[in-house]
């Protein structure tokens, strides 16, 4: 069935379960899941409802399972050890990748912005509505079966005090690396007994290998969809604009197309994904995600005496794409960089940014990016902004808003002054009201030669970036 047969399926199918509910009576299962782009609310009963069924009181999980679970799906898996061994290695590259950017924003929330206080202070319809919003724009992003394996993400629960209460959840990825630098030094695995009873198999060793790793992967999936869940309710609680994304978009999404083993990119008009030569299975955008990923990807690629263990399949910190550009500076004794910096500097390596000097966050997820035109004011603002990442000087800052500012009054940057200033303030910690009368000596010839000498290197990197992307193209 194609996806635009199978959206209207759908949405007649939620019309259809929607009306159940309306007259009192339980929706027969092959109505599925409800669409939540149109019913919200039933959407979330339905998982709801599962989650009770499966984990609450005098329930039995075997028969839930039993009863629940796509086992053509299951079966899928069977005699494909290495093919699972590849899905666990990229998903638990994406969740490492996740967990960094929750952990910065918890970070920014918890220490600097009273969030605890303010969320305390809000009524409970108000929260309910802003966790359901943000379990919604997490659904989009992860497996949304796998909400079936989170007893921990209910609105109530979410929006309450209790254990597993929003602030809680974020309280305790925070505690298990505090750094804020957008790369964990591990996987972090949000606990429940009953889902680690469930899962209790994965570290028998008796217990077959193609078993362990699917466990893995469900447990892989339900991490995932918890973070990408907080992340959603965090930009919720933001203000941020919802995602709009259509039903039959939502199941394209989850008919698992592929996507770059390296990055994550999917196939677009502007992205070519070609298959591994070796495996036949994994794909790559670029022969520059192919190149990083390799040293991981050679451990798995031949599939030979596949096995299953965690240590070789699952992503460490190294498989990421780099954390810091070129031409960084590293921060100054007694300089603590803001998550939001993080962010700043993270955007900037990131392999389309070469030509690109400064983001403006729309999302977590999105950036709109900014390229000064003028030579001689570039490199006064590389300066500013080398400055002001290697110690918060409020005088480098105040030149960085001034530049900035000035785009904004060209018409250059689509945001209001004082959107410029927040984002500003956020990442540097400093008040920018009233601006800073001077930005500090004059740059020096060592200054100037430096940043010349960056900018050439990150000019050769994006030439070198289109130019394997053109050959990438035509192999």
């Amino acid at each position: 069935m194609s996806p635009s047969q199978a959206s209207k399926e759908a949405i007649a199918n939620s019309m259809r379960y929607h009306e159940f509910l309306e007259k009192g009576l339980i929706p027969p299962k092959e109505l599925g899941v409800p669409v939540k782009q149109l019913f919200p609310q039933d959407w979330n009963s339905h998982f709801e409802k599962g989650l009770l069924e499966k984990y609450g009181p005098n329930s039995n999980i075997l028969r839930w399972k039993l009863e629940n679970v796509d086992l053509q799906e299951v079966l899928s898996y069977l005699d494909r050890l290495h093919a699972t061994n590849m899905e666990i290695a990229m998903t638990s590259k994406m969740l490492l990748d996740r967990q960094g950017m929750l952990v910065g924003l918890a970070i920014e929330q918890l220490r600097y912005n009273d969030f605890e206080a303010k969320w305390a202070a809000m009524d409970m319809e108000a929260k309910q509505g802003i966790v359901l919003d943000g379990l919604i724009r997490g659904a989009f992003k992860a497996r949304e079966q796998s909400r079936f394996d989170c007893p921990e993400i209910c609105v109530s629960g979410l929006a309450g005090d209790g254990q597993y209460s929003l602030v809680n959840l974020l309280r305790a990825i925070v505690a298990h690396d505090p750094s804020a630098t957008f790369r964990l030094k591990s996987l972090f695995w949000y606990s429940h007994p009953k889902v680690e009873e469930e899962y209790a198999f994965i570290t028998c060793p008796i217990a077959p290998d193609e078993a362990r790793a699917l466990g893995y992967l469900r447990m892989l999936e339900r991490n995932h969809f918890i973070v990408q869940a907080l992340l959603g309710i965090l930009e919720a609680y933001s203000g941020k604009p919802a995602p709009k994304i259509s039903v039959e978009e939502d199941i394209q999404n989850k008919q698992r197309q592929p996507c770059c083993c390296a990055c994550g990119e999917r196939t677009s008009a502007v992205t070519t994904l070609k298959r591994c030569s070796g495996c036949k299975i994994v794909c790559y955008c670029s022969k520059e995600c192919q190149s990083r990923d390799w040293p991981v990807h050679k451990k798995l690629c031949s599939g030979r005496n596949a096995r299953f263990d965690p240590a070789v399949v699952a992503a460490t910190p190294d498989a990421l794409e780099p954390a810091e550009f070129v031409g960084c500076p590293p921060p100054e004794p007694g300089f603590v960089r803001s998550p939001a910096l993080w962010r700043q500097i993270f955007y900037l390596a990131k392999k389309d940014s070469y030509d690109r000097d400064y983001h403006f966050e729309t999302s977590p997820d999105f950036t709109y990016s900014v390229r000064i035109s003028d030579p001689t004011l570039r490199l006064i603002f590389f300066i500013a902004r080398r400055r002001a990442m290697a110690s918060g000087d409020r005088g480098a800052v105040g030149k960085l808003n001034d530049i900035l500012q000035g785009l904004r009054r060209r018409g250059q940057v689509k945001f209001t002054e004082r959107q410029i200033c927040d984002q500003l303030e956020r990442e540097y910690r400093v008040a920018l009201s009233p601006p800073p009368e001077v930005w500090g000596a004059d740059p020096t010839p060592q200054e100037i030669m430096e940043e010349m000498g960056y900018l050439e290197r990150r000019k050769v990197l994006a030439a070198q970036q289109a130019a394997a992307e053109e050959e990438w193209k035509r192999e």
